[in-house]
């Protein structure tokens, strides 16, 4: 769970959850390759 929180801290990491009538139903996490992903 630390490295989910350094990656996090770093902007290489995000966790994002589907929501269906405000219950979540599913997770996506997505990690940074190689600076790939724009920072906004």
């Amino acid at each position: 769970m630390e490295i989910a929180f350094d990656l996090l801290e770093r902007s290489q990491f995000d966790l994002f959850f589907m929501e269906i009538e405000g219950e979540k139903v599913a997770g996506c996490i997505c990690f940074d390759y190689e600076g790939s992903i724009p920072v906004v």
